[in-house]
């Protein structure tokens, strides 16, 4: 790089050289001197920069230069990130809506099966006490139905014992 900035600089002096014009007026012509003069002074000076400092210069130039790529990358990471984790809260703020209307739904399931598990419960008393009643009514009956049985067993023997004493007694007669 610096033997072609080297090149370049002295072509310019070349061509600075060839414009001077003998008949030209001096104002020209000491532009002209000085500019040649100037361009002489930069070539020195860039022939005085040490060669390394020169290749330090490029690396240190490549180095921010990679750099500067590997930001615009990670900056378009970046951005495509973003872009994305947008996209996720919108999905999970429509998901979130979508829950809360489903929280509202079961909330009244609950409340519509809890007004109904209470009028079973009640049913369920009632029907309990009608069962305790019907048991204390079968019992009574049960009771008096030993009771009649007892009563039908013994009165049988009455009437089994009054048919023999009638028939002993109309035998008798005969």
């Amino acid at each position: 790089m610096k033997s072609s900035v080297k090149a370049y600089v002295t072509a310019l002096i070349n061509t600075h050289k060839n414009e001077i014009i003998p008949n030209a007026s001096c104002l020209i012509n000491g532009y002209t001197h000085k500019s040649i003069k100037e361009l002489n002074d930069l070539l020195d000076y860039i022939s005085k920069i040490p060669e390394i400092l020169i290749t330090d210069t490029y690396v240190e130039i490549n180095r921010l230069r990679d750099e500067l790529a590997r930001v615009v990358i990670e900056s378009d990471t970046e951005t495509l990130r973003r872009r994305n984790l947008q996209k996720r809260v919108v999905e999970l703020e429509e998901s979130c809506e979508n829950m809360n209307e489903v929280e509202k739904n079961l909330h009244k399931k609950i409340k519509t099966l809890e007004t109904n598990a209470g009028w079973i419960s009640h049913q369920l008393l009632e029907s309990d006490k009608k069962i305790r009643e019907l048991e204390e009514v079968n019992t009574g009956v049960w009771k008096e139905n030993r009771q009649l049985k007892l009563l039908n067993k013994h009165n049988l023997r009455k009437i089994r014992t009054l048919r023999s004493k009638l028939r002993n007694k109309l035998k008798g007669d005969r």
